[in-house]
């Protein structure tokens, strides 16, 4: 599995990734997409705990799609715009409302370090049910599209 940065005719910078279609819905497409890390391709990593090999289920909608079936292996694609998007509302949104929760427990409440901590942790479970809710418009946000069988 190769991942690519790649200019379009639209001189924007596309991510790309292979996959293999699972299933077909008629309103999405989900791929299969096994992701390594860069040691994943070294002839001693069956030998070694340092290789890791992940499995993640894409769901792309059908309207940016190319005709595929199950089976087949295709070609995902999302911008690094999308990316950049993705990162900052799965980690770098979280990180600072955690940050914020502990500053403002420690300064101005006056709780003890464990006790802000564990109100910084707690303050994530609202966060991502809050992301979750609001999934469709953060996936009208995030582009990602199937571009070639393979």
């Amino acid at each position: 599995m190769t991942t690519s940065a790649s200019s379009s005719p639209k001189s924007v910078n596309a991510v790309s990734k292979e996959g293999i279609v699972e299933q077909i819905t008629p309103t999405s497409v989900s791929v299969r997409v096994v992701r390594s890390s860069a040691c994943a391709g070294c002839g001693l990593s069956g030998h070694c705990n340092a290789s890791e090999c992940r499995e993640t289920l894409i769901s792309v909608p059908v309207d940016r799609c190319v005709a595929c079936s199950v089976g087949d292996r295709v070609r995902v694609v999302t911008s690094s715009s999308s990316v950049k998007v993705a990162l900052a509302l799965g980690f770098a949104m979280p990180l600072l409302l955690m940050m914020a929760v502990f500053g403002v427990c420690r300064a101005m409440a006056g709780t003890s370090e464990m006790a802000a901590a564990l109100y910084s942790l707690l303050v994530l479970i609202p966060y991502y049910i809050l992301l979750y809710l609001c999934r469709n418009l953060v996936g009208r946000r995030i582009q990602i599209s199937i571009i070639e069988r393979l």
